[in-house]
């Protein structure tokens, strides 16, 4: 299929117009059908924000055919922000989270984006200046739980995925905490990671601004990629739990207590709540 034929904009319009209960299901199926995973660079605006999107890079997909993403999780993650708020995104990717955030408090707002593939990042930038996004920061960083270097690439059809490689970008590695004492940063309100496992790391490097700043945190939790990089589903709770957070999960339009025991192979994404 090729980008602007019939069919191509048919399926586009089905997707961003055509909104009814399992649409997401028959949405797939038809691309699969027609063959729509395009590997091409196309512009386009989806939530009221300019983007150039890949339709065959996973991350993208459902923001290009169906005009948004995650959108429960970003429901609820806009209700722990109001105007002024530091947000950290950790693993942002192409910048849908904070810049979806950074929109709906009217950029009044600062955003730092930690994104650590080159091609990634340069794309994260591109849409920075595309929308005139003065509040969103980004950094070329990776953070984890002790400070150093690291070579990663991003992975063919899911640029989310990256991975250590030698044969990869360098990039330097620092803790949550050295940032923000690197910035003078006096308040942390929302925090958001996806790195891939590396989740645990990223929050034992952020023990400080866990204990004093109390900022909520989004946080993706997979068992398999915990464990590829040494971790796990117990672990990460244990973490938490000790620092009076509590984890919880979207359900629709609700949040409802997340337990561990719920977690099992699939993916989830937590939102952890700190005692206050």
């Amino acid at each position: 299929m090729i980008p602007g034929s019939v069919g191509f904009r048919l399926l586009e319009w089905y997707g961003l117009h055509g909104k009814h209960p399992g649409q997401w299901r028959l949405h797939a199926a038809l691309r699969n059908l027609l063959h729509a995973s395009i590997d091409a660079e196309l512009p386009v605006e989806r939530q009221g924000l300019r983007w150039v999107l890949n339709p065959s890079d996973y991350p993208h997909r459902e923001l290009f055919w169906l005009g948004e993403s995650d959108r429960w999780d970003l429901l609820h993650s806009r209700r722990f922000v109001k105007p002024g708020a530091v947000i950290f995104d950790v693993g942002a990717n192409f910048g849908y989270y904070g810049l979806m955030l950074a929109e709906g408090l009217g950029r009044d707002c600062a955003v730092h984006s930690f994104e650590p593939t080159e091609e990634t990042f340069a794309r994260l930038t591109r849409h920075i200046a595309m929308n005139r996004m003065e509040c969103v920061h980004a950094h070329r960083l990776a953070l984890s739980d002790a400070p150093g270097t690291a070579s990663m690439r991003g992975r063919d059809g899911n640029s989310g995925a990256a991975f250590v490689d030698p044969g990869g970008g360098e990039v330097r590695v620092t803790t949550l905490d050295a940032f923000v004492a690197e910035q003078g940063i006096r308040r942390l309100d929302f925090v958001k990671i996806d790195v891939e496992g590396f989740e645990e790391r990223v929050l034992r490097g952020a023990d400080r601004a866990l204990r004093e700043l109390r900022p909520t945190l989004l946080l993706e939790i997979q068992p398999m990629t915990l464990e590829r990089a040494g971790s796990s589903v117990p672990q990460l709770v244990e973490l938490l739990t000790s620092r009076a957070y509590a984890l919880w999960r979207s359900q629709k339009e609700r949040l409802v207590p997340l337990e561990a025991g719920e977690i099992q192979d699939s993916l989830v994404n937590g939102f952890a709540i700190p005692a206050r």
